[in-house]
Formats: structure tokens, sequence, C-alpha cells
């Protein structure tokens, strides 16, 4: 008797976490603090680039919001690097968007509020930063740091 209401309370109890889990989540979404964009193309400074392992993290801003762009490291045949305190115009796609589904269940990332970091090849890690930066971008127009011109929009 005594084994089954202990079993009982941490049925209960682990019930309970997990219903007040999937509150914390909704107000998460209601509150637009994950808000995140699957394409844009506009004009970004570029702030800050910093690297990890193969891949370029590119830092820009635009309109007091902050981006994050991931560049796999290529070795630059054209010399036309981006530079820091410059502008570009970034065609951007979101790689936190992209639709992972397994066994039917949608498990991307933007619907898992508990993931922060994506895993890109065997051993890189790069992470979201809830305060400022709720995505992970990669760039049609970006090839390791060369910027290549749209010429469509420039």
């Amino acid at each position: 008797m005594k084994i089954y209401f202990r079993f009982t309370s941490i049925l209960i109890l682990v019930t309970f976490c997990y219903l007040a889990s999937c509150a914390q989540k909704v107000n998460i979404k209601k509150s637009g603090q994950l808000t995140t964009t699957a394409k844009l193309d506009s004009i970004f400074t570029v702030r800050k680039i910093d690297s990890i392992n193969n891949y370029y993290l590119i830092y820009a801003k635009r309109n007091n919001k902050w981006f994050k762009i991931v560049s796999k490291k290529e070795k630059n045949i054209r010399n036309n690097k981006i530079k820091i305190n410059t502008d570009y115009r970034f065609s951007l796609h979101s790689i936190w968007n992209e639709k992972v589904m397994i066994g039917g269940i949608n498990v991307s990332p933007s619907q898992t509020p508990y993931v922060t970091c994506l895993g890109f090849e065997e051993k890189t890690m790069i992470c979201i930063e809830r305060d400022s930066i709720n995505d992970l971008f990669s760039s049609k127009n970006l090839n390791g740091l060369n910027y290549i011109k749209n010429k469509e929009k420039e």
C-alpha cells in the first residue's frame, strides 16, 4: 500500500510538472519573446564577426534588432570580404524555422522552447541568445566571409 501511494504521488507530481511546462510554453509564444522570421531580404549593418570551428558567425543589426548569420568557412577566391560597421543587403533564411518532423510530430527548434543550440557537422554547436538573438540565419549572398552582390537589388 505504501509503494502504491508513493507511485501515485510521483505520477501526480510528474503530470503536474508536465502541464505546468505546457502552460509556460503557451505564455512564451503569446508574449512574443520567440518571434522568428523565415525569410528576410534587407540592409543590415555588420557589427561583429566571430568564428567557431568551420563556421563564421556574423552579428548584424537592423532597426535595433540583432541577427546571427551562420556561414561555413570557405576559401575566398574573390577579395570581397565583409567588414565590420558596413552595410550590406543580405538575403536571410531562418535556420531555426526549418521544419523537422519525427513520427509526424514537428520537433523544429522554433517549436521547442528549451532547445537553444543547433549542431553543425559533428562538433560545432551554435546557440541563440535569448536576451537578444532568437533565430539563426544563413544568407544566399555570403560564401564564407565573401559578399556576393545581388544584382537585382543593388
